[in-house]
């Protein structure tokens, strides 16, 4: 990874760096992790291109309050699926704020019939904004994602998270709404969405603006 913040700790700031081209030899690496209790940090200004995995993995699992602005991130999820240019991993958090950055062509990767490509926007979810497993009272705002195979932001099983004032330019859906989970009582979890003055242009003929996938 580009830049790794781990343990306990707080008030970091990680501003006006160029990550790019990682992942040599360890796959699972994104251009800035953030381990399981890094609280009230700053991300911005970065320029994050041309990673394996995540642009930035938020982190937060146990804490949050991390605000991510102000970051070009693309071309980023090239080895993998189920990931996104900006993610993070529950459970219940006090939220981010995830607002002003630029997030483009994150297609994510998979493999088909033995071949490497692409992944299929019907396939695993790689988006442009990915909370997932729980990841709550997070507040999106201002971001323009353009070109993410799967959505512009995927919320899953997460509670009270607003989306407001992005834009969000072909990717297959505006927001998806996972209301699914590895753990039985993620199902119907989901509360307290607001999703409001987000503007999206598509052309394609299967997408959606909400998406909701429960089973």
């Amino acid at each position: 990874s580009g830049v790794v913040v781990y343990g306990t700790s707080i008030n970091n700031t990680i501003i006006d760096n160029h990550i790019h081209h990682g992942g040599i030899l360890h796959k699972y690496s994104g251009g800035v992790m953030c381990g399981n209790d890094i609280d009230k940090t700053r991300i911005a200004h970065n320029l994050i291109e041309y990673m394996p995995q995540n642009g930035i993995h938020a982190g937060a699992i146990k804490k949050g309050q991390n605000c991510i602005e102000y970051n070009i991130i693309r071309y980023v999820c090239q080895e993998g699926a189920d990931n996104g240019g900006i993610y993070n991993v529950g459970p219940y958090n006090i939220g981010h704020t995830i607002r002003f950055n630029y997030i483009t062509d994150v297609y994510g990767c998979e493999v088909v019939n033995g071949k490497v490509g692409r992944a299929a926007p019907t396939g695993l979810p790689t988006s442009g904004i990915y909370l997932d497993n729980y990841t709550s009272n997070c507040d999106v705002y201002g971001n323009i994602i353009v070109r993410c195979s799967n959505s512009g932001v995927l919320i899953h099983g997460g509670k009270g998270n607003k989306i407001r004032n992005n834009i969000v330019v072909e990717c297959r859906n505006l927001v998806q709404f996972q209301d699914i989970g590895w753990m039985p009582e993620m199902r119907n979890n989901m509360t307290g969405t607001l999703v409001e003055r987000n503007i999206c242009y598509q052309k394609r003929s299967d997408a959606f603006l909400f998406y909701l996938q429960s089973f």
